[in-house]
């Protein structure tokens, strides 16, 4: 066996040319690994090894923890720990900053029943909550974008329709002490439901709202009643009426229109006849069926008339209730009765 043809012996490990004339590299025992044809030291092997473990690791704990946080159900139970720690953040078309108020009673112990996975992307989310002595459940949607994308909350949200008495105009509600919009939304929870500023009418007190979110709409009527300045106001006016018809009722061309002070003594007609009022009578306004403001007499009032007859000299009264309705027109009072119209100074 000549050189050439021959295995060489070195170091106790066999070679062979290579067609080329280059050396093919050994194979690696224990003191290396090969790369790309280079032959790598044990230290930077073992270090490759552990980072490919530590980013296979990282992978599945990021996966893990990806299933806890991002997940439709702990989307729920976040947007309801919003609402207790009255997070104000916004909402399409909601109004967030009701929530704010200390009489704001937001959801208690809310409760994920079941998730309904729809795609990979929608999920419907069944959540239980108290609200105002009732247990209630609401359907959620929850969505993402992409999939590492955190789940988001369509907040649940019912419309407000406020209801006012017949015949009301420019009332205005208010939610908590800020003014609301006809149609506006709200979150779930417990509000404050009153009645703004208003030139005739004035809040008698508040009531609750309670809103779920599992109806698109709640109807409140708040409580109004007619402003306290406004009987004084029409006591003067009537009283001043009833003085003007008492001084012209006996004369014929100085008679008031519609004066209530008609002697019916029967014939012979009876002559020189004068009025008093004895007692003016005492009104009060009331929300009507028919006006917005109706007179309402609590007591009525009294007229005498003196006058002769037949040559005797007699005395007749009447009560007085004058009735109609009022109104504010330019901040004057007007008040209609018998087709006719009286306005304050």
């Amino acid at each position: 066996m000549d050189a050439t043809s021959s295995p060489a012996h070195h170091g106790g490990h066999a070679t062979e040319s290579s067609p080329s004339g280059f050396d093919v590299p050994e194979t690696p025992g224990i003191d290396g690994i090969w790369t790309s044809g280079v032959h790598l030291p044990r230290w930077v092997a073992n270090t490759g090894l552990i980072a490919l473990a530590l980013l296979v690791a990282s992978g599945m704990f990021v996966h893990a923890a990806r299933g806890i946080l991002f997940t439709p159900d702990a989307a729920a139970t976040a947007f309801f720990t919003a609402l207790a720690e009255r997070d104000t953040a916004p909402a399409n078309g909601i109004r967030t900053d009701l929530i704010t108020d200390d009489t704001y009673q937001p959801p208690a112990d809310p409760t994920v029943e079941t998730v309904h996975p729809i795609t990979p992307d929608l999920a419907l989310v069944v959540v239980g909550f108290d609200l105002a002595g009732t247990r209630w459940r609401t359907e959620l949607t929850a969505a993402r974008t992409h999939f590492w994308g955190p789940w988001t909350i369509t907040p649940p949200s019912s419309r407000v329709t406020i209801t006012w008495p017949p015949h009301t105009t420019g009332l205005l509600a208010t939610v908590n002490g800020t003014a609301l919009q006809a149609g506006e939304r709200l979150l779930p929870g417990v509000y404050t439901v009153g009645t703004a500023e208003h030139d005739t009418f004035t809040a008698a007190g508040e009531v609750p709202l309670v809103v779920s979110g599992t109806a698109e709409s709640v109807t409140v009527a708040p409580p109004i009643t007619p402003r306290t300045d406004l009987a004084p106001r029409l006591s003067t006016l009537v009283d001043t009426y009833l003085d003007d018809c008492a001084a012209g009722a006996g004369d014929e061309a100085t008679v008031v229109p519609g004066c209530p002070l008609r002697l019916e003594a029967g014939l012979p007609w009876p002559e020189h006849i004068s009025w008093r009022i004895d007692a003016y009578p005492e009104l009060a306004l009331t929300i009507g069926e028919l006006k917005a403001l109706e007179v309402t007499t609590l007591t009525p009032g009294r007229a005498t008339a003196t006058f002769e007859q037949d040559g005797e000299a007699k005395t007749h009264s009447i009560a007085l209730s004058p009735g109609g309705w009022v109104e504010l027109t330019a901040g004057r009072m007007v008040w209609h009765r018998d087709n006719l119209a009286y306005v304050s100074e």
